[in-house]
C-alpha cells in the first residue's frame, strides 16, 4: 500500500494521494504513526480539514510534538491563530528543542500582538500600550500585520521544511 502511495506521491496526483491514505487509515486505526502520515500527506495536499482530523487522531492514541507542532501548522493556515498558539505551546512543552514550532510560535505570538495593537484606536491622551518587540511608538500605527510564512499563508517568515523530510514542518 504504501509503495502505491508513494507512486502517487511522485506523480503528484493529489486525489489518488487522498483517497490511498485515507484507506490507509481506516486499515489501521488505531496506528499512531499511520494516522500520523496520513496527516502529513494532507498537509502536504494542503487538504487542511483532513489534516488536521489526521493529526488529532495521532494524538488521541500517541500524543507527540511533531504531531501538535503540524497541527498548530495546520491551523495557522486555516487562519485560526489563537488555537495554532495553544496547540504550538504543547508542542513545545513536549519537545523544547522543535526549534520550527518554536520559531512558528514566537511569529504568531508578534503578528497577534501586532494584530490587537493596529485594532486599538490611536491613543490621544497619555495612555500606556504594550507594544510587540521591536516596535517602538513612532513606527507603532504602522506595524505590519502579515507576512508570508513558508507557503502556508499569512505570518511572519519562517524557513520553509526541507523537501522530503518526514515532518511537515
Amino acid at each position: 500500500m504504501e509503495q502505491l502511495i508513494a507512486t502517487y506521491t511522485m506523480q503528484g496526483d493529489a486525489a489518488k494521494i487522498k483517497s490511498g491514505w485515507e484507506s490507509y487509515a481506516r486499515t489501521y486505526p488505531n496506528d499512531a504513526d499511520v494516522l500520523y502520515r496520513a496527516g502529513v500527506a494532507m498537509h502536504e495536499i494542503k487538504d487542511y480539514n483532513m489534516a488536521s482530523y489526521y493529526y488529532q487522531q495521532s494524538i488521541g492514541k500517541k500524543p507527540t510534538a511533531e504531531a501538535y507542532a503540524n497541527l498548530g501548522s495546520v491551523l495557522h493556515a486555516q487562519n485560526n491563530d489563537s488555537e495554532a498558539i495553544r496547540i504550538l505551546e504543547t508542542a513545545v512543552k513536549l519537545n523544547p528543542g522543535l526549534q520550527e514550532a518554536q520559531q512558528l510560535l514566537a511569529a504568531l505570538r508578534t503578528t497577534n500582538d501586532a494584530q490587537v495593537l493596529v485594532a486599538l484606536p490611536r491613543p490621544t491622551t497619555r495612555t500606556i500600550i504594550r507594544l510587540p518587540s521591536g516596535a517602538t511608538s513612532s513606527t507603532w500605527p504602522r506595524i505590519p500585520t502579515t507576512a508570508t510564512c513558508c507557503r502556508y499563508g499569512p505570518g511572519p517568515a519562517i524557513p520553509a521544511p526541507q523537501h522530503g523530510s518526514p515532518n511537515r514542518l
